[in-house]
């Protein structure tokens, strides 16, 4: 516990640091420092290895997954449900039929179109495996999924499940992999290549050693200032600091 204190001082005097930095001398002065903190580069340390990256497994790392892969929605840091792929949905009076509508012009990171269908595939997918997923109430509770249109998914429950859109926010199983990286047509024993749509990509891991994840050209949002994340596998913990 005292060593966990020491550690969190450690990281609060980086922190106030880096304001006192940002904001000592005149407004121009102090502007143009708080621009130089942003790097277009991150290194982070790790004790693992990212290991195996398919959001419909549970071996990988989750923060990795998160940058690669997106789902229909995501729960924001204040745990609200809000638009991700889908740019929004309805849920039938019944509770059992949930209706989302995608985003349009969506590609994943090896250009492939991103729509219902690659939608559809990937719950199929997930389902293959769907004992590996018996934590999650609502992957019992699925009866079918309907591809509509290109642009509209609908999901048929057995019942009403009201934590259903929460689930569905999780970081996995429910991201979406591109088709043409799954193996014989689905994601049960593995991918071929970690493609999602997500704002960054593996360019290259290095097992046990580094992972580079680089932005995603791709992406459909704001592509974000930090252009590489290499992430360093440390697996003495004591070295992080040293």
């Amino acid at each position: 516990m005292l060593k966990l204190k020491k550690i969190g001082i450690i990281l609060l005097l980086m922190m106030m640091s880096l304001l006192v930095v940002a904001c000592g001398g005149d407004k121009s002065e102090g502007e143009k420092t708080a621009n130089e903190v942003v790097k277009d580069e991150i290194v982070y340390a790790n004790f693992r290895d990212i290991r195996d990256l398919n959001p419909h497994n549970y071996a990988g790392e989750l923060y990795a997954q998160n940058i690669l892969y997106e789902g229909l929605v995501k729960i924001s840091p204040k745990g609200e449900i809000v638009p991700s792929l889908a740019e929004s949905w309805e849920i039938s009076e019944d509770g059992k039929e949930y209706t989302f509508h995608l985003r349009k012009g969506v590609l994943f990171s090896d250009g492939e179109k991103f729509d219902a269908n690659a939608v559809k595939a990937n719950f199929d997918a997930i389902m293959d495996n769907k004992d590996r997923h018996g934590w999650l109430e609502g992957v019992r509770l699925f009866n079918k999924f309907e591809v509509v249109d290109e642009n509209t998914f609908k999901i048929y429950l057995n019942e009403p499940y009201f934590p259903m859109m929460i689930e569905l926010g999780v970081i996995r199983p429910f991201r979406f992999v591109s088709p043409k990286a799954f193996k014989n047509g689905t994601t049960k024993d593995g991918v071929n290549e970690y493609i999602g749509t997500g704002p960054y990509v593996l360019k290259q891991n290095t097992v046990d050693q580094e992972a580079i994840f680089e932005v995603n050209e791709k992406y459909w949002g704001e592509k974000s200032k930090v252009k590489t994340i290499r992430v360093k596998v440390i697996p003495d913990g004591q070295k992080f600091f040293i």
